[in-house]
């Protein structure tokens, strides 16, 4: 997950009515885990596709860090 790559990350209620406008206004569907990449722009909401995301997309820095 997140903590295993070192990814720092903000966890939002969606019951709040702010996070929730906040997640639909960028493709949410009232389904969780949302992932939002800052970095990147891309949002995810399926679990199986956010872990291939993150392995792929910070997996591989991560493991070439330390073998370097």
């Amino acid at each position: 997950g997140l903590e295993e790559l070192g990814l720092k990350y903000t966890e939002k209620n969606i019951s709040d009515p702010e996070a929730e406008a906040e997640l639909l206004a960028k493709g949410g569907e009232h389904k969780v885990p949302f992932l939002v990449d800052d970095q990147t722009g891309i949002c995810l909401y399926e679990s199986g596709a956010i872990v291939s995301y993150l392995q792929g997309e910070y997996g591989k820095k991560d493991a070439e860090q330390t073998t370097s």
